[in-house]
C-alpha cells in the first residue's frame, strides 16, 4: 500500500487576546484588589499531534511519521516493533525499532548491552526505496557479537509513561547500519542515522493480520551467519 503524502505533524498553539473596551479610570476606592489568572500546567508532551522521529540520516535530516496501525507497529514474543516513515519525492523511508516490552525510562537499548543478556532481538532495520532500487540496512546482535559485524546500534528512552492501555515513548537514536539483501547476506554499503523520537502505542490494539516467509539461510561460504531468527518483516516495504 502506498502512502499518498507525509503527514504533516506541528504543534498547534492558540493565543487568544481580548480587547476590553475602554472604561474611564476608577478612583482609589473603586480599584478592585488584582486577581492573577490561573495558568494551567503545561503538558510535557502532546503525543496525538507530536508522533514521529526526526532523523538524520547519513547527514541530511527527514521527518519520519510513527505508523501506530498493527500491520506495522505490533508486539510479539515479548518485544515491540515500532515503525516510522516518511516520503521524499518518489522515495520512501521506513525505519523499524525493536526492543523490549519490559524497558524503562533510562535504559539504553545497545549492541553490547543486549549482546550480554542474551537478546537476539532488539535492534533496528532501515528500508528505502529509491529509483526503483531497496536498500536494506539493519543492526542488532547474537550471542558472538554484533549482527552484521561492524554494525552498532543505541536506543536511549529519556521517557515512558502508561496512561491506560496507551504506552508514551521518548528518546534518542543513534546506529550504524550496514547493507543486507533480502537473505541477510553482506553488502557493501552503510547508513548512518541519528535522532529523536516519541510515539505513544495502544497495547490494546488487534494483532496484526501479516505473516513473515521464512528465513532463507546464506550461502555455506558466508562467514558470518544471521541469526537464525532474523526474517525480513513482510510489513517492510509498503510501497
Amino acid at each position: 500500500m502506498k502512502k499518498l503524502a507525509l503527514l504533516l505533524l506541528a504543534f498547534m498553539l492558540t493565543v487568544c487576546f481580548c480587547l476590553a473596551e475602554e472604561e474611564p479610570t476608577p478612583t482609589p476606592e473603586e480599584t478592585q484588589p488584582f486577581q492573577p489568572v490561573e495558568t494551567p500546567a503545561p503538558n510535557p508532551f502532546n503525543p496525538a499531534s507530536n508522533d514521529g522521529m526526526t532523523l538524520r540520516l547519513n547527514g541530511e535530516d527527514f521527518s519520519l511519521e510513527y505508523d501506530p496501525s498493527p500491520e506495522f507497529t505490533n508486539a510479539e514474543n515479548g518485544y515491540l516493533q515500532v515503525s516510522f516513515y516518511g516520503e521524499r519525492g518518489a522515495d520512501v523511508y521506513e525505519l523499524y525499532l525493536i526492543f523490549p516490552l519490559t524497558v524503562e525510562a533510562g535504559d539504553d537499548i545497545s549492541t553490547e548491552r543486549q549482546r550480554s543478556v542474551g537478546d537476539d532481538e532488539s535492534g533496528i532495520m532501515l528500508f528505502i526505496t529509491r529509483n526503483g532500487q531497496e536498500i536494506n540496512a539493519m543492526a542488532t546482535q547474537y550471542a558472538d557479537g554484533a549482527f552484521p559485524p561492524a554494525s552498532t546500534y543505541s536506543i536511549q528512552f529519556a521517557q515512558i509513561t502508561h496512561p491506560g492501555n496507551e504506552t508514551f515513548f521518548s528518546g534518542t537514536v543513534q546506529a550504524t547500519l550496514i547493507n543486507v539483501d533480502e537473505t541477510f547476506g553482506l553488502i557493501d554499503g552503510s547508513q548512518e542515522i541519528d535522532g529523536t523520537f516519541q510515539f505513544t502505542w495502544n497495547s490494546a490494539q488487534p494483532k496484526p493480520n501479516a505473516t513473515t516467509e521464512p528465513f532463507k539461510s546464506h550461502d555455506s561460504n558466508e562467514p558470518q551467519p544471521a541469526p537464525s531468527h532474523l526474517v525480513m518483516p513482510a510489513d517492510a516495504q509498503k510501497i
